[in-house]
């Protein structure tokens, strides 16, 4: 994308030029709304925060959910944000406009001291700007670059996106997002309960977090030609301690896959393990955005949009093919259990391989 301006990418695609239009002209078209809403003017409530960011250096959790479910209303603080090195957390920069996006460029280019966070901030913001330069960049690294903890292709996965070989945006998750809820019907789940397959390192039986069919169109970015019913399982023991690959089909079968490695470490035997208590999930509302999830609580467990990460970003690549597999929900632990618990589980499949694995962070 970043040769062309996006009327120009969604013009080829619309020709059948770009593979894989549909995904990316859908995810475009998620930003583009983003960027596009207006606000007439921010309240005192919202200056309010901001400059108490901008004072302590912390960001109040009033303003961390507002940007994740109104980034319009934050947005025209991005630059005040940016001076006052306020980079955390990184969802203060949804829906950022193209002259934010200028400006991250030329801090970072005058040789801003934390080249980094500036490239997690141009990464959720995915504009023109900011993918063209993480694209130069990273085919002609400069020299701050050596001072990264990650090649700069890499500070994609921030913002949920990557690069294909040709420089174009491939997007990572889904602009659509839906609540998981207690199923009440007992009709309707589709995450919850026991598989007849068994991990084999702890014998406990492999455990359902996501049973969803994308054919339907629900996320309709998610357009993978293989992509028909996604079958997400893990061991909730090992799990805990390592990325444990499923495989399934589009029967609905799901069983452990040959790929997986034993870590060293697979925690304790005592007190034993149990298997989850609380009641199955079902799909239900629509997120106000894409990034409204919530992994630190319970009713924040999300089916599409975007992660909300405890820890660091972290994509795992299929096993066979080597390709980034693509987000499609997450499971909190306070959803699992019926107590709380902490902890969340980050889903992704590939359809091609028909290899599933749920990543856990802490």
């Amino acid at each position: 994308m970043s040769a062309f301006g996006i009327d120009a990418w969604l013009s080829l695609g619309a020709c059948g030029v770009v593979d894989g239009y549909g995904a990316v002209a859908a995810w475009i078209a998620g930003r583009l709304q983003l960027m596009d809403a207006r606000v007439d003017s921010p309240s005192a409530d919202v200056v309010g925060l901001v400059e108490a960011a901008c004072a302590g250096g912390d960001v109040s959790g009033e303003l961390a959910q507002l940007a994740r479910c109104r980034p319009d209303l934050v947005r025209p603080f991005h630059r005040r944000l940016v001076d006052a090195d306020v980079w955390w957390p990184v969802d203060l920069y949804r829906g950022m406009d193209e002259v934010t996006a200028e400006y991250l460029v030329q801090r970072i280019e005058a040789g801003a001291q934390r080249p980094d966070k500036l490239l997690e901030l141009l990464a959720v913001g995915a504009t023109d700007t900011a993918v063209e330069a993480m694209w130069r960049w990273d085919r002609q690294p400069p020299a701050w670059a050596s001072r990264l903890h990650w090649p700069v292709h890499r500070y994609a996965h921030v913002g949920g996106w990557e690069f294909d070989s040709a420089g174009a945006v491939r997007p990572l998750t889904s602009t659509v997002a839906f609540a998981l809820v207690p199923d009440e019907s007992g009709t309707a789940a589709v995450s919850g309960g026991v598989l007849v397959s068994w991990c084999r390192w702890c014998d406990l039986p492999l455990w359902r977090l996501l049973d969803v069919d994308l054919s339907t169109g629900t996320l309709p970015d998610i357009t993978a030609p293989e992509a028909d019913r996604v079958v997400v399982a893990s061991c909730i023991r090992c799990g805990c301690f390592a990325n444990v690959f499923t495989e399934y089909d589009t029967a609905g079968s799901c069983r452990w896959a040959e790929d997986n490695q034993r870590p060293d470490f697979l925690g304790h035997e005592d007190p034993p393990w149990q298997l989850p208590t609380a009641p199955p999930l079902c799909i239900g509302p629509p997120r106000p955005t894409p990034f409204a999830a919530d992994a630190s609580r319970a009713d924040g467990s999300t089916f599409g949009g975007s992660p909300d990460w405890l820890g660091d970003p972290w994509y795992p690549s299929c096993p066979r093919c080597h390709q980034t597999m693509l987000y499609v929900g997450m499971i909190t632990g306070d959803d699992l259990w019926s107590v709380s618990s902490g902890g969340c589980r980050y889903l992704f499949f590939d359809a091609q391989c028909g290899l599933a694995v749920a990543v856990y962070q802490n």
